[in-house]
This record gives C-alpha cells, structure tokens and sequence, in this order.
C-alpha cells in the first residue's frame, strides 16, 4: 500500500458549491435548499409542499438557520470529540511506553537466569 493516497477514493466538494451540489433523495434532479429538523436531513424546496416527505408537522429550516441553531452544540462535540481524540493517544503512549519497559524487563529476566542457571 506504500504510495497510495489514503483519500484517493474520496470525492471533494467546494464548499461554497456544495449546495448546489446535493441532490434531493426524494425528487431527483432537484437541488437540496432546505434542512429538516425533525428528519435531520437536506430536503429540496419540493420536500416542503404539503403532502411530502418534509411538510405539515415537520420543522423545515433554511441552511442558514440550522447552521445557526446547530452550530453551537456541533462546536461543543467537536471539542469534546478532540479532548477525547488527546486523552486516548496520552493513553496509548502510556501503554506503548509501558509495553517497550516490559519486553526490556522480561529480557533482563531471561539474562538473569541463563547466568544462575550456568
């Protein structure tokens, strides 16, 4: 695998396009405009007629209000998420450094023994 990008298969999306970019998985073709709440997904402006998917009882928002209403708590798990991502590799360090101290004192042993043992 050495010389193989690790995003070779991924697919990149301007982020001022992107709204543009996503398609309605209900009506195809139509561009995505909307944000339901309710459903937590994007919808096209079609979704929010009466009688579809995303309409009547569901709280539909445009994309700048859910980013507005969902912006604060996202930041807050983003940085719980990292303070989590820095704990474990302190521990897996730990368990790294302490696994090295071990395999060196278990080869002191075995030194130890092989010299009482001749």
């Amino acid at each position: 695998m050495c010389g193989v990008q690790v995003t070779s298969g991924h697919s990149l999306l301007d982020v001022d396009d992107a709204e543009l970019s996503l398609e309605c998985e209900h009506h195809i073709g139509e561009p995505v405009r909307f944000y339901c709440d309710t459903c937590d997904v994007c919808v096209c402006v079609l979704c929010t007629y009466r009688g579809q998917p995303h309409s009547d009882d569901h709280d539909v928002l445009s994309f700048n209000d859910a980013v507005a209403v969902h912006q604060a708590p996202l930041t807050t798990l983003l940085s719980q998420c990292r303070q989590r991502l820095y704990d474990t590799r302190a521990r897996h360090d730990a368990v790294v450094k302490y696994d090295l101290l071990i395999r060196k004192v278990r080869v002191l042993i075995a030194a130890v023994i092989v010299d009482q043992c001749n």
